[in-house]
């Protein structure tokens, strides 16, 4: 556990630097300054041996760790060392996405290893993650915190495709300029997972500018309605591979997931500004969060809705910053950034640490946790 630790605080620490030191925005701190003014983002100098090294470092330690794990993840050996095995020695292929399965018979081709499909995989998420940060977020060191602090990573070490989708896709969500480009890589993003494609109808979505009036009155609509919306999920998922899921022989509810997008949705619900694109796009998405996590109480499945609400709740996550710089109480801002950081932090403890979570992480070979004895 110290190892992880440890590259977590070495990872942020070089963000940090870049941050307070070689930013091409360059705006003050969302402690101090409610200046709501946000530059554009400008690409920083390759020339610049700083700037480069700050980037790299912050990056290589959590590629490292996830690019050259072995045995860590219950999905680690079934699906992908299996399936990797079985393509390439048998023909057979056992994913229903494609893109996966042309990852394997490429890799095979070239003479790798299983060992490649994590390599490969693993610095597609932790590259193109924080390309996201460091291109979106006003405070990248925070935003690289909260990818830690609220269990993304660790999420990201077991539902390997769902992440390099996500990967693939969230870089292209909030880019304006070039429409094309991003519906293009949404579209390869659902070739590794086909939960990607749900960005398709969130992307036009969030180049609509809805006044703020609007925006809440179509929001509070909509959950209202979430317990009618159960019986479209209820015949969707049915017609789908996950529709095991229904047989809900012990339904669970994560009550804790609940309570952090209810307060996300609270967050953007207040703060929504449609002339800010990241912050109107964070609000779109946990909007669609908050729906989910209506519908996760509605089909009490813990492993469906932790892992469906993470496709859309990861981006107000990262740049719950910029709802924060719209408060001009300072002590509130300081409120709402250290609290928000704690609360997703013993989450995270909670979950991980202490009660293993369906087991769909990692624990026990991260944190020495035996999962199969938890209550």
């Amino acid at each position: 556990m110290a190892i992880y630790i440890t590259v977590f605080f070495t990872s942020v620490f070089f963000a940090w630097v870049y941050e307070t030191r070689f930013s091409p925005r360059r705006v003050q701190p969302v402690f101090d300054a409610p200046d709501l003014r946000r530059t554009e983002y400008r690409p920083f100098s390759g020339r610049d041996t700083l700037i480069l090294s700050c980037l790299v470092l912050s990056v290589l330690p959590i590629w490292w760790i996830t690019a050259m794990r072995y045995s860590v993840g219950t999905d680690y050996a079934i699906p992908y060392v299996f399936n990797f095995l079985a393509a390439n020695n048998e023909g057979v292929f056992c994913f229903s996405e494609p893109g996966m399965n042309g990852l394997n018979l490429l890799l095979g081709w070239l003479g790798c290893n299983y060992q490649a499909v994590f390599i490969t995989t693993g610095t597609v998420i932790t590259v193109l993650f924080p390309i996201l940060i460091y291109r979106q977020s006003d405070t990248p060191a925070y935003s690289l915190m909260i990818f830690f602090a609220s269990g993304m990573f660790f999420h990201s070490l077991n539902n390997v495709r769902q992440y390099v989708a996500m990967a693939i896709a969230l870089v292209a969500i909030l880019d304006r300029k070039h429409p094309i480009r991003s519906v293009l890589l949404i579209v390869i993003g659902g070739l590794f997972h086909y939960a990607a494609f749900l960005y398709l109808p969130l992307y036009l979505a969030i180049q609509i500018k809805l006044p703020k009036k609007v925006y809440r009155i179509l929001t509070v609509a909509a959950l209202a309605v979430s317990p009618l919306l159960t019986i479209l999920a209820k015949a969707v998922i049915a017609r789908t591979k996950y529709a095991y899921f229904l047989n809900i022989e012990t339904p669970s509810v994560s009550w804790l997931t609940v309570l952090i997008n209810l307060f996300f949705f609270a967050l953007y619900f207040y703060y929504y500004d449609p002339e800010d694109p990241v912050l109107r796009g964070a609000a779109v998405f946990q909007f669609v969060a908050a729906v989910f996590t209506v519908l996760s109480v509605m089909i009490p499945n813990e492993e469906l809705w932790v892992r469906t609400i993470r496709l859309v709740s990861c981006i107000p996550m990262l740049f719950c910053t910029v709802a924060f710089r719209r408060e001009k109480r300072a002590w509130l801002r300081w409120g709402l950034t250290i609290g928000t950081a704690v609360m997703l932090g013993l989450y995270t403890v909670y979950t991980v640490v202490l009660h293993g979570g369906q087991g769909v992480l990692p624990y026990q070979y991260i944190f020495g946790v035996d999962t199969s004895v938890m209550i």
